[in-house]
């Protein structure tokens, strides 16, 4: 008896929590966050790291093998055009003109014998052959000449700076031989630079000549902007590990700043944020804040009395966190922020905000 006692009174007991559940649930309604559409700005951008460069740059060659002599200037001086930036060996140019002297000597004396074998063939004392053979050493001799002069038209005994800059790079050095298919050299126009970012190629289609970007070069510390646009994009796409460490291609775009800062140095690394676009004075709302139903796009807009209107919207651009209403909603309307499925037209809400 007793046992049957204390079986009922489990069950009212159970019959009594499950109703409290029940009806305390009922009482407990969910409250929602509303989001004011208001107007905004919206951009999205592609980042990219990239470098300063030298506009103008010359490498500079030699046609001849010399040997140089005297370097006046190393890699990282500063230098004036016209300035003598090495000097050269002069042993062959030496060696090229006792060629000449010895040429012109030996044209003068083939042309007296010339002259005299001339004379002699009147009275008998000399053969046209011997005339021919001496006409023929005679042309050989201007050849040689010719060419000597001709060789050392071409050497060089010192080599002036094309422009004012400064010298990236010096391959010459004192006693070298050079070598005719290697710059000596290189010259920089470092007043004149140029930005590359290198974008990797999932992101080129975005980009568009004239888009807007945000340059931060890294050597400044107070993270200054630098304001430009896209000048050209590259017509191909590389690998070259001394850009970039990873294995993706990217395609080179370089950047026109609207202003250049004195203190930009070819070398320095920078960092862009290029803009596939930039809108002012449209309507966002959060991405969380609309569903699509059959391919449509709705919000559930909030009245004065806190009941909720399904509106079908039309979309536009978006980033990450935001995105353009274009139709179905005003500025000053309110929505519920973050829809979820339990949501229905009609229902009456208690609002969280």
């Amino acid at each position: 008896m007793k046992k049957k006692k204390l079986i009922i009174i489990i069950i009212l007991l159970l019959i009594i929590i499950a109703g409290y559940f029940k009806f305390r649930k009922k009482d407990v309604q969910k409250k929602y966050t509303v989001y004011t559409v208001t107007a905004q700005e919206l951009k999205d951008t592609v980042q990219a790291d990239g470098k300063i460069y030298p506009l103008d740059t010359r490498k500079i060659f030699i046609d001849n093998s010399l040997k140089v002599k005297k370097l006046n200037f190393y890699k990282g001086d500063s230098i004036t055009k016209g300035q003598v930036v090495m000097t050269f060996d002069t042993s062959e140019r030496d060696s090229l003109n006792r060629n000449i002297e010895k040429s012109n000597l030996q044209i003068l004396k083939l042309k007296r014998d010339l002259h005299t074998a001339q004379e002699l063939l009147a009275i008998g004392g000399s053969t046209t052959n011997f005339i021919k053979d001496l006409k023929l050493k005679l042309r050989e001799k201007n050849i040689d000449l010719k060419e000597y002069e001709e060789n050392i038209s071409r050497l060089v005994t010192e080599i002036k700076s094309p422009v004012t800059g400064t010298i990236t790079s010096m391959k010459a050095e004192e006693n070298y031989r050079v070598n005719t298919e290697v710059e000596l050299f290189t010259i920089a126009n470092l007043s004149d630079i140029e930005i590359k970012l290198f974008i990797p190629e999932y992101d080129v289609s975005k980009l568009k000549k004239g888009f807007e970007v945000d340059i931060k070069p890294e050597a400044y510390k107070d993270k200054k902007i630098l304001k430009g646009i896209i000048s050209s994009i590259g017509t191909f796409a590389t690998d070259d590990k001394k850009y970039k460490s990873s294995n993706e291609a990217y395609v080179e775009v370089k950047i026109k700043l609207d202003k250049k800062p004195n203190d930009l140095k070819p070398g320095f690394t920078v960092v862009g944020n290029i803009y596939t676009f930039h809108k002012k004075d449209i309507l966002l709302i959060p991405r969380g804040a609309f569903t699509e139903i059959d391919g449509k796009d709705f919000v559930y807009k909030v009245d004065k009395e806190n009941i909720l209107h399904k509106v079908a919207i039309t979309t536009g651009d978006s980033n990450n966190e935001s995105i353009e209403i274009t139709n179905g909603i005003n500025k000053d309307d309110k929505i519920i922020a973050t829809i979820d499925s339990t949501l229905k037209d009609g229902e009456k809400i208690e609002i969280a905000n």
